[in-house]
């Protein structure tokens, strides 16, 4: 809705963009381009800031090695309550020493279901807003269509009044 175009032209130029974040800010530059959609441009900011976030676990979840977790066994034999580290985790393999991958927690289940509520959050968000920006998009198309009809409305009734007066 912002390029205005097809849905496969809009995706041919962000699925050739490489860079998620480069993605969100090229739709916050859109917002801003266009004065139709621009006071929703607070709303579109508040849910990128969310998918970036939500991306840093993304990428925990699709590149982090799973850790096998102590086991029930521990957990039974102690009386320590805290789940964590009982079940299987994502952490960065050890082999990646990167800075950024020490930054990352590892991801469990907790963090795992709060990763699901906050995305399924943020789609229901990202939802809304769509359904705020359809109308305004709509509206200059509806206009023109309203617009085609009154003309031909108009050459019609221009044509039966010439054809009364010649036959």
């Amino acid at each position: 809705m912002l390029l205005d175009t097809q849905p496969e032209k809009a995706g041919l130029v962000f699925y050739s963009i490489n860079n998620f974040h480069t993605w969100l800010s090229i739709i916050e530059e859109l917002f801003a381009l266009d004065p139709k959609f621009t006071p929703l441009r607070p709303e579109w900011i508040a849910i990128s800031n969310r998918l970036r976030k939500l991306n840093d676990t993304r990428v925990s979840l699709a590149h982090h090695a799973l850790g096998p977790g102590k086991g029930f066994k521990q957990f039974v034999e102690t009386d320590n309550d805290d789940l964590f580290g009982v079940f299987p985790t994502l952490r960065p393999h050890s082999s990646d020493t990167r800075t950024k991958s020490k930054k990352h927690a590892p991801i469990g289940l907790e963090q795992l279901s709060e990763f699901i509520h906050e995305l399924a959050t943020t789609q229901k968000m990202l939802a809304a807003l769509i359904d705020r920006m359809r109308p305004i998009h709509l509206q200059e198309k509806q206009e023109l269509l309203a617009k085609i009809k009154r003309l031909r409305q108009q050459a019609q009734e221009v044509a039966a009044q010439r054809g009364k007066s010649n036959g």
